[in-house]
């Protein structure tokens, strides 16, 4: 039997069921998953939380099942785990639960360049929201800035702690010093971002120099350094590497 539990922090609990892993009703069960990854039609940011039981000798299987699944629900387990938003953990009844959560998520068909460039889509995505409001709209900056804040620590705790030192032991260290730097600058911007009246415009300003930063860091990592940095490392050490930046991800989740 299995049983599936997921609830969305902070609005409340999710929805509750049962069902036969590869049967029928896992497809049910798969876009219960999907719209529990979603956040079930709200704002997508708050922290999703699913619970997944299955006697361990056909854990393995029913992981790779419910991962279909949630693909025909609308919603890949892979890429959502990859929106800088959503909390994923998994437990199995028997041995092995974590290591077969952690497999499911890094074997959603994205490795570890792709769920990176997917957090960066979502941090534009904040950073659009915020240029649309305006000096009155004080409450709703403060919440998409304290979004923004989650959603790029989340992301730079995942790069420092995986990539950055990787990046130094099969490159010269240089670039991997500036990107650390990149990310020193940008957390001095937001702490500054925290303080500023959000109804001025000194902070609005402020934010116009976060966001241009940050995209030009983004775009440095994406179109030049991660490209020739993955094409360095073996099939096995990209692998190694994506399930490292999904551990470290979910920690913070």
């Amino acid at each position: 039997m299995v049983e599936i539990r997921t609830e969305h922090r902070g609005h409340g609990m999710g929805g509750h069921g049962q069902g036969q892993g590869g049967g029928h009703g896992l497809q049910d069960i798969g876009r219960d998953v999907a719209r529990a990854f979603s956040g079930g039609g709200r704002d997508g940011w708050g922290q999703n939380w699913v619970e997944v039981r299955a006697p361990g000798r056909r854990g393995r299987r029913f992981v790779g099942e419910l991962r279909e699944a949630a693909n025909g629900g609308g919603v890949g387990i892979g890429p959502v785990i990859g929106a800088a938003a959503v909390a994923f953990i998994a437990g199995v009844a028997a041995n092995g639960a974590r290591k077969l959560a952690v497999e499911a998520i890094a074997s959603g068909g994205k490795d570890w360049f792709d769920t990176l460039a997917r957090e960066h889509r979502a941090v534009e995505q904040l950073f659009e929201q915020i240029q649309e409001t305006t000096a009155r709209d004080g409450a709703k900056r403060a919440m998409l800035l304290q979004k923004l804040n989650w959603a790029l620590s989340k992301h730079a705790f995942e790069e420092e702690t995986v990539i950055y030192p990787e990046l130094r032991m099969h490159d010269d260290g240089a670039r991997a010093k500036q990107l650390y730097a990149d990310h020193a600058d940008m957390k001095t911007l937001l702490h500054e971002l925290e303080v500023f009246p959000k109804q001025s415009d000194q902070w609005m300003a402020k934010m116009r120099e976060l966001q241009q930063m940050v995209l030009q860091h983004m775009r440095e990592e994406e179109e030049d350094i991660y490209p020739h940095f993955q094409q360095k490392l073996s099939e096995s050490q990209n692998r190694k590497l994506t399930m490292m930046l999904h551990r470290q991800g979910m920690k913070l989740a």
